[in-house]
């Protein structure tokens, strides 16, 4: 017993050792399947990187205007501003519409020797207040020195509508990008900071226009909760008034622009956003003879509502009799299984009936057959059976 126990051992480790060379070329990989490196295109990787963003929204924007050191000159609804003289004389010319387009009057008088106004006293009689220049119900004119009210100003809103666009380069959670708004402004009228128990009245300018900003915007993503991310975004860049504006003695500050962009996550490449924000702006009017500049803040408040997408790094899987719904490979290639507007890695349940039945619509449409194709459902499955599909 004990020796032909030895005699088979013997024998089975002179075979071992003798087929010991055979087993030395063996490689797992002859017997395990294994995948291809997946080629992706490098043009389709870096525009990857990029997201666009499209919206319009509504808004208002908040006039405050400082007209202090300035005389105020008010006859019915004609309301204009004087630069202060010694002696406490009547300015030879005042300005109405500097809000917008600042149109010089003459207001030299004395006696009808002309001007817009005419037949107001110069000098003004010393001591003389808010009844200065009263002549008849025709040409009552009212003169307020700087003196007289020193909290002179104006202060209102606007209506806006912006359409914003930008495009950003996204890194992790971090982004950068450039921003393009096209605003129209509605005005309507500012009112004074004090009107003095009704003695001064409102600055009414009824116009429209359309305003134009350029951003440099940085953002992060501090955030994300149930399918939405939340990014934390500032702007600087150039603001520009538009037709309404006389662009010669108006000069607009720089933009300062804060957001923050709610996004909620459709698919990997498609989104829908809100985006409140707020603006800090503003310009400057020059008046000739004035010592400074009126300075305007025109800081606005907006919410805008859009979509956002980016460019797949990957194609849509052009394989016609492919059922498989998930990013899927082929050969040395991958491919998505479903458009960009719904989920990349559908789950059970998530999965429309109807994905396959448009691709295969219009694959025939395009190739002129017609006709209404019925596709068999694409079953319950997420990832579905691409064995039916054929390698690149």
């Amino acid at each position: 017993m004990k020796r032909s126990v030895l005699k088979y051992f013997g024998a089975f480790v002179i075979g071992y050792l003798w087929a010991l060379p055979a087993f030395a070329q063996f490689n797992l990989s002859d017997v395990y399947a294994t995948r291809p490196a997946i080629k992706y295109s490098p043009v389709r990787r870096v525009l990857n990187m990029f997201s666009f963003d499209a919206g319009v929204g509504t808004g208002q924007s908040f006039y405050n205007q400082d007209l202090s050191g300035f005389d105020l000159y008010y006859r019915g609804d004609d309301l204009l501003i004087g630069i202060p003289q010694e002696n406490g004389s009547m300015d030879t010319v005042a300005y109405r519409n500097w809000l917008t387009r600042p149109e010089a009057v003459s207001i030299t008088g004395g006696g009808g020797n002309g001007g817009d106004f005419p037949d107001i006293p110069n000098p003004i009689p010393p001591g003389g207040g808010v009844d200065d220049g009263i002549l008849d119900s025709a040409n009552t004119v009212s003169h307020y020195s700087n003196q007289d009210f020193p909290e002179l100003g104006y202060r209102g809103r606007a209506r806006v509508i912006p359409i914003h666009m930008s495009i950003f380069f996204n890194y992790k959670k971090f982004r950068v990008g450039f921003g393009f708004e096209a605003e129209h402004h509605k005005f309507d009228y500012l009112n004074p900071y004090n009107s003095y128990n009704g003695l001064i009245g409102s600055y009414v300018d009824d116009f429209s226009t359309w305003n134009f900003k350029y951003n440099l915007l940085v953002g992060y993503e501090f955030f994300q909760f149930m399918g939405w991310s939340y990014v934390a975004e500032l702007g600087i860049g150039k603001y520009s008034l538009g037709s309404a504006y006389d662009k010669n003695v108006q000069k607009p500050t720089v933009d300062i622009q804060l957001a923050l962009p709610m996004y909620f996550h459709v698919s990997e490449y498609f989104r829908v956003f809100i985006r409140p924000s707020y603006e800090i702006r503003g310009y400057s009017t020059t008046i000739p003879g004035a010592t400074s500049a009126i300075k305007t803040n025109q800081n606005s408040l907006k919410v805008t509502f859009g979509l956002s997408f980016t460019i797949p790094e990957i194609r849509r899987c052009p394989i016609r009799n492919c059922e498989t719904q998930q990013k899927h490979q082929h050969g040395d290639r991958e491919f998505r299984g479903q458009p960009i507007f719904y989920p990349q890695n559908p789950q059970i349940g998530q999965i429309p009936q109807t994905y396959q039945k448009l691709r295969w619509k219009r694959k025939n449409l395009k190739k002129g057959k017609g006709g209404k194709a019925t596709p068999k459902p694409a079953g319950n499955s997420a990832g579905g059976d691409n064995s039916k599909g054929t390698s690149e």
